[in-house]
């Protein structure tokens, strides 16, 4: 019997200890869990309260959506991100067009330009307004700067040189 409870001892404390590590791991690889953004207040909250798809403190879509997942499908999906090239990396080198603030030096308002800059990062020129979507110039395209997929090539352009 005290064999058993050493056992369950030991098992309890390289448990308790891999949480530990996970926890850790976690916390100081997102920047320790840094809110982006803010709660809304004042003017902003008024205006979002004001929205028809803003009720009990949030915001809600038009239709619902159902994510039903059989087993089989669920096994099928990770068979293939595990064991097969689900990242979809490129068989061959991108080509990558390095830009500069010249770049974007003639304003040509009446036509629209998107140039994407890699991951999902685009700059959006409408109407003279330009729009930087989902800016990513880490490394990794995650919330860990240790984790995650790594970019296929640096940013085109550094952040100094975007435009206003």
């Amino acid at each position: 019997m005290k064999k058993l409870k050493k056992l369950f001892m030991i098992f309890l404390t390289i448990f308790a200890s891999l949480l530990l590590i996970l926890f850790f791991t976690a916390l100081f690889t997102t920047d320790y869990f840094a809110q982006f953004g803010a709660k809304a207040g004042g003017k902003r909250l008024a205006r979002m309260e004001q929205s028809e798809l803003f009720h009990n403190g949030q915001f809600h879509n038009r239709t619902t959506t159902k994510l039903e997942w059989s087993f089989s499908e669920s096994l099928k999906l990770m068979k293939k991100f595990f064991f097969e090239d689900y990242n979809g990396e490129p068989k061959s080198k991108l080509p990558v067009v390095k830009l500069d603030k010249s770049s974007f030096a003639v304003n040509e308002s009446d036509k629209t330009k998107v140039t994407w800059l890699g991951h999902s990062t685009c700059l959006i020129e409408i109407d003279g307004v330009r729009i930087l979507t989902d800016p990513v110039w880490s490394e990794r395209s995650s919330f860990s700067s240790i984790i995650g997929p790594k970019r296929f090539h640096p940013p085109p352009i550094s952040i100094e040189d975007l435009p206003h």
